[in-house]
């Protein structure tokens, strides 16, 4: 009987584990960008909105393919990476930051450029 149980708790305890594992990528990114010697640049002309396996990329929509690190859609399949402590996606070569994540509020305070 404390087998089951012991069985019962671990199996639990490793879908949890893994619930909580994966990545929330969900939000609004921005592009950003720095030259040597200057300050970032935050554009809100670079955009990306991602809502569960959906993203909307340059105003087209896609589906993100977590397994295969890429999104998918218009004939266009592009291969992307998430840095998920720095809420940082990089994607088709250029970097976007998400708007409400520390890194992006440490960015502005830092005196990034944000450009219209």
């Amino acid at each position: 009987m404390r087998k089951i149980i012991s069985l019962v708790i671990v199996s639990l305890s490793v879908i949890f584990l893994v619930a909580c594992g994966s990545n929330n990528m969900d939000g609004v990114y921005r592009e950003f960008y720095q030259f040597e010697g200057h300050n970032v640049k935050i554009s809100n002309v670079g955009k990306i909105e991602i809502n569960g396996e959906k993203i909307e990329y340059y105003g087209k929509q896609y589906s993100i393919d977590e397994k295969d690190k890429t999104i998918k859609g218009n004939d266009e399949i592009l291969a992307y990476s998430y840095d998920s402590k720095t809420e940082v996606l990089t994607l088709d070569g250029n970097t976007y930051v998400r708007v409400d994540s520390d890194y992006y509020k440490e960015l502005i305070s830092n005196g990034a450029d944000v450009l219209e």
